[in-house]
């Protein structure tokens, strides 16, 4: 497997997924380690399997233990594109989401509520006229669609 095919498994970016090796522990690492590699105390499957070969400048990892891994933590790490919260708008709505103004108002027990639509928004992506919106919640997202769309 190469790292194209793990990135798109994961969501991860490159640089992530070599953060997850070098964060993990390894049987050469020194610490103390169970049979199997990992921390005593671990979760089992949180060491990010090693590349087993490199063929000229692809390194290459071995599926199984990758797909092992992935099942094991894919509930608490990373996030897979197609699985993130997203929307499209035309960017002149998104336009108008990003100079919307901060709205501050007391709830029925007096406190204080801000509602900045912009802050649940984790990233975008701009592609000709429509903007591609990523949100951290559904529930962010489908309120920000209700407003802005």
């Amino acid at each position: 497997m190469r790292i194209a095919d793990i990135m798109e498994l994961t969501g991860a970016s490159k640089a992530t997924i070599y953060r997850w090796m070098d964060r993990h522990p390894t049987l050469t690492s020194g610490s103390k380690l169970s049979a199997v590699g990992e921390s005593e105390g671990a979760l089992p499957g949180t060491t990010f399997p090693k590349p087993e070969r490199k063929e000229g400048r692809i390194v290459i990892w071995n599926e199984d233990e990758v797909l092992e891994w992935w099942k094991a933590n894919e509930d608490h790490i990373g996030r897979h594109p197609e699985e993130s919260h997203i929307i499209e708008l035309p960017y002149e709505r998104y336009r108008a989401a990003m100079s919307y103004p901060v709205e501050i108002h007391e709830d029925e027990d007096g406190n204080r509520v801000v509602e900045d639509y912009m802050a649940s928004v984790t990233k975008t992506e701009r592609n000709g006229d429509q903007v591609r919106i990523w949100f951290a919640d559904i529930t962010d997202a489908v309120l920000f669609k209700i407003k802005f769309a």
